[in-house]
């Protein structure tokens, strides 16, 4: 009986689970990058659209009809991460589950592909599969959970078909061969057109089919005449625009020479520059192979600068570049020549042919050969490409260990040794894709000149609140690229000084003048210091280009609220909820401007949806609760307070509630300590420090009250709104002294900052002197009040009343008629009015 580890069982069992356990340190990770877009946001993977809406959209959600379309169809990926989105309540640890669990598969059919198809040895299979399930080129491909590499699973039935003849799968049972026949098409297709989730990875599969069949399918003459003379007619239409463009700009003399010599110039520029073109061209594949190779050197981004350009022959990659296709041409070479000489499959050298293929030719999709895919370098396009990588290095390895007899033991240790370092390296890789803190980090680690890494890192630092920080990186990136126009917008909105903020909104537009998001917060930045009227264009242009732009939305709704347009400002936060209803923010604005309107059963609504998407926003619970009390619902105000102080324990505005209620109840014991809590959560704010005067009064408790009046308004000497309270409070007490004194100081501030309320102040310190029958004083201050407000029918009527007391009828009779003209229906001007002219009517 063979020992269990030679058993089929253990031969598939081992790689996978070496595939399980390197991945498993993955699972508690976030959803990350695009995963956020493709399957956290997106409705039809939440399940908050019809199921019809899945073959009308695009993989990201939107309409396959809006011009922004990614044009991305995969409706089958969609209804499976639905799937998985409904049985895990959108826990990203069942995605990263699934995730772990279809790599061991994909490793399973690589031991499967390798011993039933290409026939190589049992143990170069395991081996093979074992490298390539902890490899950690994979990380990207595993552990970013948009990238299911459920499309790998077409694998198997694509190379299958190699070994399908018409009598069947070698060696496999009829029912087999019956259900590949039947599914194989369908699985190619399926898999090219919506399993897959990048498309240049449809085209990996489908690859493999072409590179199963290499040997024995040559191109067609037309391919051939097509390819060689493509470039002489290129070169033929340079020549015949160099002409052309030569006699435009020269004259009628002299054509043959000017075109000659311009045709030099331009030649050598353009051989220079498809040279450097080239060396860069072919040093990209070589670069994928040394990340095989050596997967020191990993990155969730190659883009803008994590690849030098080869600007000069002289670059030493360009020897490295030479050297990686002397070795690839090599083993061609040598592989080729094996296979025309093999009698049959099972000889290594067609499993060299095959591994050289596999490796080669489902990268050519992502090579941008053919077309541009987007990225320079992806680690996720070598998920297919590593299998052949790994293929070569078994197969070496055992055929080192054929020849060389005394070299098993040592390179089988090393092996083991390789195993363990690729696993280490992908375990210490999943942590940087446990978070978007880890994963942006681990980017400016790796390619610190990337000054996009730079700039993702600023973003997430800016929504941590981190603002210092995130600046450090935001003018790293700016050094870095200074002509991208988002790296300077998002730098000023952390940064403040208005000043320099609107600067770099200022160059923003100046590199993209249609940027909205820079017209956006240029108009916001304007508002913000009261240029309301200049901010209004820049808004209507940004909405013009982009008029679903949410952020556009609520700054133009909160610019027409300050314009008192409320109405309008209504509509405009309404549109905002139908584009984005699953946005807080912009139910909030729009519950706050319904509640300025007064349509508090509407604010109420759009507050508890608020709180339907973001059961833990205590202002929205404080906001509802406030309105609820208005209504007179304090049965449900209360428990919303509590469930507000439960998230958030530190809100003194839940509390400043929380007191209305039980003062409302008339509990105004538990008002005051309600309100003495809020006072030591928020020293400084004023209203709470009023209110809190309030119950005290309420409470009986005057001395206290009297007590917290006198130490808030020597604290605020300056406040107008404290010290009018302070003296409409001592009015109701009696203590006319103090009155005195407070409306005296509110007087001088008001003077000094708001004259709008001077009119006012002026009658009530007129009315104090009337107290003290300082009528002189008092009609002083009477007629300030009516210079301040020339409607201010109290102040006329009672200056009138003064002159009557110092028997001045005449004036006072003035008095009363203007006071009567302002209002016919007043009726103590006409008591007045009427006891006067009785009085003057009298005789004696």
């Amino acid at each position: 009986m063979e020992p269990f580890w030679r058993s089929p069982v253990a031969m598939f069992a081992v790689p996978c689970v070496l595939a399980v356990v390197c991945y498993m340190n993955g699972l508690p990770g976030e959803f990350l990058h695009d995963d956020v877009y493709a399957i956290e946001m997106n409705r039809d993977v939440k399940g908050e659209g019809h199921l019809s809406q899945l073959v009308q959209n695009d993989f990201w959600g939107r309409s396959m009809r809006d011009a922004r379309s990614h044009k991305s169809y995969r409706p089958l990926t969609v209804l499976s991460f639905r799937l998985d989105f409904l049985l895990s309540s959108g826990d990203p640890r069942w995605f990263h589950a699934v995730n772990i669990a279809l790599h061991a598969c994909v490793t399973a059919l690589v031991v499967f592909v390798s011993m039933r198809v290409l026939k190589a040895a049992p143990t170069v299979s395991v081996m093979a599969a074992a490298h390539f399930a902890v490899h950690p080129i994979h990380t990207e491909a595993v552990s970013e959970l948009f990238l299911d590499p459920s499309g790998y699973l077409n694998l198997g039935p694509s190379i299958a078909n190699r070994d399908y003849q018409p009598n069947g799968l070698i060696g496999a049972p009829p029912a087999i061969n019956i259900i590949i026949s039947l599914t194989q098409p369908l699985s190619g297709a399926v898999c090219r057109n919506v399993l897959c989730p990048e498309s240049h990875k449809s085209a990996n599969v489908s690859s493999l089919r072409v590179s199963l069949c290499l040997c024995d399918i040559s191109p067609g003459p037309f391919l051939n005449i097509f390819l060689s003379t493509l470039p002489v007619f290129v070169i033929f239409c340079i020549c015949v625009h160099l002409y052309l463009q030569t006699c435009s700009m020269n004259g009628s003399t002299n054509h043959l020479r000017c075109f000659i010599s311009c045709l030099q110039s331009v030649l050598q520029l353009l051989v220079l520059c498809v040279l450097l073109s080239t060396l860069m061209f072919m040093y990209l594949p070589a670069l994928n192979l040394w990340l095989l190779v050596c997967p020191v050197t990993l990155s969730y981004d190659w883009s803008m600068g994590s690849v030098p350009l080869v600007t000069q022959i002289e670059d030493p990659r360009n020897i490295w570049t030479g050297l990686w296709y002397f070795v690839l041409l090599i083993l061609a070479r040598r592989s080729f020549q094996t296979k025309a000489t093999a009698n049959h499959k099972s000889d290594p050298g067609f499993v060299l042919v095959m591994s050289l293929l596999l490796l080669c030719v489902p990268f050519i999709p992502a090579s941008n050969l053919f077309f541009k895919v987007g990225f320079v370098v992806a680690e996720r396009v070598l998920y297919l490409p590593s299998i052949g990588f790994s293929l070569l290095v078994a197969q070496g390895l055992a055929l080192l260990c054929g020849r060389v007899a005394g070299l098993k033991l040592p390179l089988t240790l090393t092996f083991l040794m390789l195993l363990l370092v690729l696993g280490a390296r992908t375990v210490y890789r999943n942590q940087d894709w446990i978070s978007r803190g880890s994963l942006f980090r681990s980017g400016v680690r790796t390619f610190p000149q990337n000054a996009k890494m730079h700039y993702n890192l600023a973003n997430l630092l800016k929504d941590e609140g981190n603002k210092e920080e995130a600046e450090v990186h935001y003018r790293q990136a700016i050094r870095l690229n200074p002509e991208h126009p988002s790296y300077h917008l998002n730098l000023g909105t952390i940064l403040a000084n208005q000043s320099e903020a609107e600067s770099c909104y200022q160059v923003a537009l100046r590199l993209h003048p249609g940027h909205a998001g820079a017209l956006i917060n240029m108009a916001s930045l304007w508002i913000d210091s009261g240029r309301l009227a200049a901010a209004i264009p820049l808004l209507n242009k940004a909405l013009d280009i982009d008029p679903d732009h949410i952020e556009g939305l609520l700054v133009y709704g909160r610019a027409l609220q300050l314009r008192g347009e409320l109405q309008r400002a209504g509509h405009i936060l309404q549109r905002a909820t139908k584009i984005r209803p699953d946005w807080t923010r912009a139910h909030f604005c729009f519950a706050n401007i319904l509640q300025q309107m007064g349509d508090l059963e509407g604010a109420l609504q759009e507050y508890m949806k608020v709180l339907d998407l973001d059961p833990r926003e205590s202002v929205a619970m404080s906001n509802a609760a406030r309105i609820l009390v208005s209504l007179g619902n304090h049965g449900e105000a209360e428990p919303l307070l509590r469930r507000a102080m439960g998230v958030q324990p530190s809100c003194w505005d839940c509390l400043s509630v929380l007191a209305t209620i039980y003062s409302n109840r008339s509990q105004f014991d538990q008002a005051v300590v309600t309100l003495g809590q809020a006072s030591t959560l928020a020293p400084n704010e004023t209203s709470i420090a009023l209110k809190y005067v309030q119950a005290l009064r309420q409470a009986r408790q005057t001395d206290k009250a009297h007590q917290a009046l006198q130490k808030l308004v020597s604290r605020v000497p300056q406040d107008l709104t404290v010290l009018i309270f302070a003296y409409n409070y001592s009015m109701e007490e009696g203590r006319l002294g103090d009155a005195s004194q407070y409306i005296r100081d509110a007087v001088l501030v008001a003077e000094q900052t708001s004259r709008a309320s001077l009119g006012r102040l002026y009658f009530e310190q007129a009315e104090v002197y009337r107290h003290f029958q300082d009528y002189d004083t008092a009609l002083q201050y009477y007629q300030k009040s009516i210079r301040e407000d020339q409607h201010h029918t109290e102040a006329i009527v009672n200056t009138g009343s003064i002159f009557y007391l110092k028997k001045n009828y005449g004036q006072a009779e003035s008095y009363y008629l203007r006071a009567l003209t302002l209002d016919p229906g007043h009726s103590q001007a006409r008591q007045n009015l009427a006891k006067l002219r009785g009085l003057m009517t009298t005789p004696g």
